[in-house]
């Protein structure tokens, strides 16, 4: 009998040991299970991340590209597409040149990679200010023959990239008819920046003139041609001043 009891003591005893293994088990696949599903879900929308693509929009007149411009997210790069030529209009400094604000990143780009749509200015204003970031993909900047004006100021904080772009056909009675950089500049992709003038005897920097005297700002140049500009001074194509 002692030994039976001994038995029944021993089962008994046992009974919470077990209990305690199915509990540990349990509370093990249940944290397994929250991490299997948390990195799924890391996994998953870094996934999604990574595939995200720009904002694109297609434009074919002024009303539509100005707003794009002003819609485009702050820090989110949008690509504006081009699907015809696009004349500016406006009667000042502030709405005929087309303005990229700080916060913004856009592309201007064509939907045809084989054509070069052009983006045309007022008479005497600058056809582009970038004061953000700007790049220029399959576009061309100028005015219509017989006008005057620049193609493109960077400000200070202004960022340019020009990938198998065209500046050409600007004018005027001061310096960097083409470019007037006072930011950062690169321009690579056979861009080419040609039929640029700087009018006035004083003049510099027909085609590209960066003003480098207070901050150390700079131009690359590569896979790009500058040809055919001229400055009433001299340094018709490129001008760097520091």
């Amino acid at each position: 009998m002692s030994k039976l009891n001994l038995k029944i003591k021993q089962k008994k005893s046992s009974t919470p040991y077990n209990n305690r293994r199915k509990n540990l088990l349990i509370v093990f696949l249940c944290a397994a299970l929250l991490i299997s599903s948390s990195l799924a879900f890391t996994l998953n929308r870094t996934s999604f991340f990574a595939s995200a693509t720009p904002n694109v929009v297609e434009v074919n007149n002024e009303i539509d590209l100005r707003e794009a411009v002003k819609n485009a997210e702050s820090g989110i790069s949008t690509v504006i597409a081009f699907s015809a030529d696009i004349q500016l209009t406006g009667n000042s400094t502030t709405d005929a040149p087309l303005t990229i604000p700080a916060d913004k990143d856009i592309t201007l780009t064509s939907v045809d990679k084989n054509v070069f749509w052009k983006l045309l200015s007022v008479d005497t204003f600058n056809t582009i200010i970038v004061d953000g970031k700007l790049t220029l993909e399959n576009i061309s900047v100028t005015h219509t023959e017989g006008h005057t004006g620049r193609g493109i100021t960077v400000n200070s904080k202004g960022t340019l990239i020009v990938s198998n772009g065209k500046i050409f056909g600007n004018t005027v009675t001061d310096e960097g008819a083409g470019i007037y950089n006072s930011g950062t500049v690169t321009l690579s992709d056979n861009t080419i920046i040609t039929n640029n003038t700087a009018t006035n005897i004083g003049n510099r920097g027909g085609g590209i003139y960066t003003n480098a005297f207070y901050e150390n700002k700079k131009s690359s140049i590569i896979n790009a041609t500058i040809t055919n500009n001229s400055a009433g001074k001299s340094r018709g194509g490129y001008c760097y001043v520091r």
